[in-house]
């Protein structure tokens, strides 16, 4: 893949940022998302907002357009096709900016967010950027859950790294090499208000996979770090739970479309697998305890364990679904 180039803001003729945030039937949070932006980005006029309205019902449409006449530069697009990797994706074919910026329609940033972000990618030129998720609970949470559940920060510097991950709600990535990467799978990712996830994950390793790992550019930046909205729904332990499953489901999607697990997923370790569900959980906690109490503790966050053990069920339950499909074939 070719190396880049980018100019000096004012060599520019269009947008160094095009922030984009994809939307669905959350008016209300979707306000607060954009009046954080407008607060960050100023009068930058190298940075453009593009909102794309993933055919919602209420007044998502009627909210973008008061701020559009404050701020000539947002833009509003409707993508009818429900799927937020084709609405990322629309996102990416009209945008005019070389970094595309995703903040989830349910985050805030804070006022230094664009500053920081545009100097990282004037002074680095990575070609992609992540930051910290930090959780705000909607009224006070269960005293089973605890913030790190939410919380997303895989580096405790900012720097350039070969192992963090990236968050849909705080993903920076240059448009070229998205492009190249295929852009979103829409496979995955999140369909009206339906639990699916990894699209993102799924272009960081591909960007990983493809690219030689001495020209490999992610920045982790502790400064751009977003606030992301956790209602009182997401914070049930089923739909933690339900959460890990699917994302290990995602995981084993994402394993076949890169060829990291190998063809022909042996059929007895899958039956074996799926005849001892009912007794891997049980074993999963004695074997922690055990774990724990042969090192001098016997306390273990058992939510933490559980969102472990539901990922590990997911990912096997994907795995046997692909193999179900080759023998179709």
């Amino acid at each position: 893949m070719e190396k880049y180039f980018t100019p000096k803001l004012e060599d520019m003729d269009k947008p160094l940022l095009s922030v984009i945030v994809c939307t669905y039937y959350r008016e209300k949070l979707l306000r607060k998302c954009l009046l954080s932006l407008v607060s960050s980005i100023g009068r930058k006029k190298a940075v453009e907002i593009i909102v794309v309205d993933n055919n919602s019902p209420d007044n998502t449409k009627n909210v973008v357009e008061e701020f559009q006449k404050r701020n000539p530069n947002i833009k509003y697009f409707l993508e009818p096709k429900v799927g937020l990797s084709g609405t990322r994706n629309r996102g990416a074919s009209v945008a005019e900016g070389i970094y595309l910026c995703y903040i989830d329609d349910d985050a805030t940033v804070p006022p230094t967010y664009i500053k920081n972000l545009m100097r990282i990618v004037s002074r680095y030129k990575p070609d992609i950027v992540s930051g910290p998720v930090y959780p705000v609970f909607e009224g006070n949470k269960p005293f089973w859950l605890r913030s790190m559940y939410y919380t997303k920060k895989d580096e405790n510097r900012s720097g350039f790294s070969d192992s963090c991950k990236v968050s849909g709600a705080n993903f920076t990535i240059r448009k070229k090499i998205l492009c190249q990467l295929g852009l979103f799978d829409p496979a995955l990712g999140m369909k009206g208000n339906k639990i699916r996830i990894g699209e993102e994950r799924k272009v960081l390793d591909s960007y990983r996979a493809t690219i030689p790992k001495k020209d490999q550019k992610v920045y982790f930046s502790l400064p751009c770090y977003v606030h992301h909205f956790v209602s009182r729904k997401k914070m049930r332990l089923l739909n933690l739970l339900r959460r890990s499953f699917n994302g290990g489901k995602c995981w084993a999607l994402i394993e076949r479309s890169l060829k990291t697990q190998k063809d022909g997923y042996p059929i007895l370790t899958l039956l074996l697998f799926f005849l001892f569900i009912p007794f891997f959980l049980p074993y999963s906690f004695i074997r922690e305890f055990i774990t724990r109490a042969l090192k001098g503790s016997i306390g273990f966050d058992w939510v933490k364990l559980l969102m472990r053990d539901f990922e590990i069920i997911g990912r096997n339950v994907g795995r046997g679904l692909i193999f179900l499909e080759k023998l179709k074939k």
